[in-house]
């Protein structure tokens, strides 16, 4: 996952591996291409209208007209159109192209799709196969179905990424919308709900798979620990229906941010033991409580040396035979099978090694892919995996967890920069790997940790690419692999999706912001109150912030609570906090702007933003502390700055005016900066504006904030004074 910096170790090996970079695309190369096709949903029924989507990308702008056609079988029967226009590609640019489809009996079939030039000369094309089944006697559930549990002599766990809470960072589901084979069979789901956790647990025990390796990081400390990302362990599996049925442990994967030997022992490892060792769905084999850690090597680097890691954990050990348990078992996570390496890592004081993922060293094979990013071969890679792992135990250092990689594919976050990816993903290939690590866990001591457990790896990193959790693209094929290899008596699934069920969609949060942040705004100006937007804050959501202007500006919150403002409540951004919503042309006014609000900042603070309509190079304005200053730009170019620190832990009235020519920063109903250095405002016709952070989960403001109001106009200095009044004395 991002955070972790697994993606680091490919760039690293790219480079170190080859020296080279990356070609470009050769000129002779097509203007666009097919970057993905596949249903719209991981389960199509009979009877019911389905959907194809393709996402073509443009490489260079075409020369001319483009379409691109579908092509089904006689007994599928195409709703819309065969033939859709692209138009206005540019350069770098994704469009998506839909095609509606109804197939009256249950059966497989090949869809397939043409880019076809002004000459019906083709360009590029893809095949897929499709599937559809008789439709399921669901309706009269009220949840999620009980899990029919299939069991396996071993214990098998899936490596958790929990990223997917919408909103909580730059990289979410955003980013995967645009890979069609990637979207999940429960939809883009809001992770941190039982319903999602429930879904989950459903999908994995029926499968055989027992449990997760939730990845753990910590997000703050004082004045007290908050998970990072924890949204889907915490507040969704922890809390889920089926929780009894499942297992689970945790990765600890902050070990780039963990500062020292008390911070560990004294904050970090109480809250795991109180949390999660003494759970009894925590994984505990021979009573020892089971810890991965993605990064083995930096706690040595970290605590200053291999005898100094050691002793750490077997004090964290001793800590747990005081609670009752036998001990910890610490399972460090290694990509290679460098002898050198695992004998490092032994020393340090791990108990056991296992895979966050695999390098495989297939450079001298490698291709270049129509962008031209390098391609692996996904069967060769999973050769080399398996060829890791017998290494791995022939070497003998310590028990080796075997780990079983779905493949690899980080387009989604890098893009073109992307060092390397696995082409050609196949089932029949990640199930040819399961049987190899099978043998390798039967062939071990059962009495040993490695005799006992295999990973897989992992159940949802869709920006990665890795991921076994049922898709669009992929259908419940992985999940079916899995249970085919280890489970002991693999029974056939009744494959079912929340569309089958009339019960609530765990998709219905992205459905709702999606539509705040990307949806164009139809909205009446508030021409009486001359606002542009108002956000109050005073009526309490879990995700929105109301705007109360009439203007239907709404935000989307995220990592934030109500606290008592100045009037009613207030906004209080936790670490990473923040609300945001799209740019729309509103909140540029071409005759000069007010934004006036309360604010309490926590501690002092340097460029943390409190509001920012920035969303593009060069445009817009905001406020932002800076050095325990407050800030004032226009069009990132022109700023006034206060001379005197803000204080601090008091509710404070701020309004920031430009009339196109002055810029004046208000403190308490008093101006404290003014300069003759303002603009006309820039709008930004795209991207995010931003409240509590520059940008979503970046830059954040630690504090509060209360009335926020955009006006259409720089006020005066006696409006600004009446406005200030209001909330006098507030603390």
């Amino acid at each position: 996952m991002p955070r972790s910096n697994h993606w680091l170790y490919a760039v690293l090996l790219c480079w170190l591996l080859t020296g080279h970079v990356r070609a470009q695309a050769t000129a002779k190369s097509a203007p666009v291409f097919v970057r993905g096709f596949a249903p719209d949903a991981a389960v199509l029924r009979t009877g019911r209208q389905e959907m194809l989507v393709a996402v073509v990308k443009c490489i260079r702008r075409p020369s001319g007209q483009l379409s691109v056609r579908m092509s089904v079988p006689s007994n599928v029967k195409l709703l819309s159109s065969a033939d859709v226009p692209l138009v206005k590609l540019e350069a770098g640019e994704i469009t998506r192209v839909e095609w509606h489809v109804v197939a009256s009996e249950p059966l497989r079939a090949t869809a397939e799709i043409h880019i076809l030039d002004a000459d019906s000369k083709q360009i590029d094309s893809k095949r897929i196969s499709i599937r559809f089944e008789s439709p399921i006697d669901a309706k009269t559930e009220s949840y999620v179905p009980i899990p029919k549990t299939q069991d396996s002599e071993h214990l098998i766990l899936a490596h958790y990424c929990p990223l997917w809470k919408y909103g909580a960072h730059s990289m979410g589901w955003d980013t995967i919308e645009p890979w069609p084979e990637r979207k999940p069979a429960i939809g883009f789901y809001d992770e941190g709900t039982p319903l999602v956790a429930d879904w989950q647990i459903n999908y994995a025990l029926e499968h055989g798979i027992d449990g997760f390796i939730f990845t753990w990081d910590k997000a703050w400390l004082n004045p007290a620990i908050t998970n990072s990302p924890g949204e889907g362990l915490t507040n969704g599996f922890l809390r889920s229906r089926f929780l009894n049925k499942s297992k689970f442990c945790i990765n600890w994967a902050d070990q780039y941010y963990t500062s020292t030997r008390q911070e560990l022992l004294d904050q970090i490892f109480p809250f795991w033991l109180e949390h999660f060792f003494k759970h009894p769905s925590y994984v505990c084999i021979d009573n020892r409580p089971v810890l991965f850690v993605t990064h083995p090597e930096q706690v040595a680097s970290w605590m200053g040396g291999i005898e100094e890691s050691k002793n750490l954990f077997e004090e964290l050990r001793n800590r747990c035979r005081k609670h009752g348990f036998d001990g910890l078992t610490i399972v460090g996570c290694v990509p290679t099978a460098e002898p050198d390496r695992l004998k490092t890592i032994a020393r340090a004081g791990f108990d056991a090694t296992s895979a966050y993922i695999f390098w495989a060293d297939l450079w001298n094979e490698a291709k270049k892919d129509v962008e031209g990013i390098p391609t692996f071969s996904h069967a060769a890679a999973l050769e080399v995996h398996g060829e890791l792992l017998t290494q791995r135990q022939q070497h003998g250092v310590l028990p080796d967890i075997v780990t079983v990689q779905m493949g690899w594919d980080s387009r989604p976050w890098h893009g073109v920069d992307t060092p390397y990816y696995l082409e050609g993903t196949t089932v029949e290939a990640f199930e040819k790997a399961c049987k190899k690590a099978k043998q390798i866990v039967q062939s071990n001591d059962q009495d040993q940790i490695d005799g006992q457990v295999v990973v897989i790896d992992n159940w949802n990193e869709f920006g990665e690419g890795h991921f076994i959790e049922p898709t669009a693209g992929y259908g419940f094929e992985f999940l079916d692999a899995v249970k085919n290899v280890f489970v002991d008596d693999p029974k056939p699934c009744t494959h079912i999706v929340p569309t089958d069920l009339v019960i609530d969609r765990p998709d219905h949060v992205f459905e709702q912001c999606r539509g705040i942040m990307h949806k164009p705004y139809r909205r009446a100006k508030v021409e009486s109150k001359g606002l542009v937007a108002a956000w109050l804050f005073d009526r309490e959501h879990e995700y929105i912030a109301e705007d109360s202007s009439g203007a239907g500006f709404h935000a989307l919150k995220s990592a934030a609570d109500p606290v008592s403002g100045v009037k009613g409540l207030a906004f209080q951004s936790k670490p990473f906090g923040y609300a945001c919503l799209g740019a729309d042309d509103a909140f540029y006014p071409q005759d000069g702007v007010t934004v006036q609000f309360w604010y309490k900042a926590y501690k002092p603070q340097e460029n943390a933003f409190i509001v920012n309509t920035a969303a593009e190079e060069n445009t817009g304005y905001g406020v932002a502390m800076r050095n325990g200053k407050l800030a004032f730009f226009v069009n990132w170019t022109q700023l006034v700055e206060t001379p005197q620190v803000i204080p601090l832990g008091v509710w404070t009235h701020v309004a920031a005016t430009c009339d196109n020519r002055k810029m004046t920063l208000y403190v308490d109903g008093e101006s404290k900066v003014s300069a003759d250095n303002g603009q006309q405002i820039r709008p930004a016709h795209k991207g995010t504006i931003a409240i509590g952070a520059y940008s979503p989960g970046a830059t954040n403001f630690q504090g509060a904030i209360d009335e926020l109001k955009i006006h259409r106009r720089a006020l005066s200095a006696n409006e600004i004074r009446i406005a200030a009044s209001i909330g006098a004395g507030s603390q």
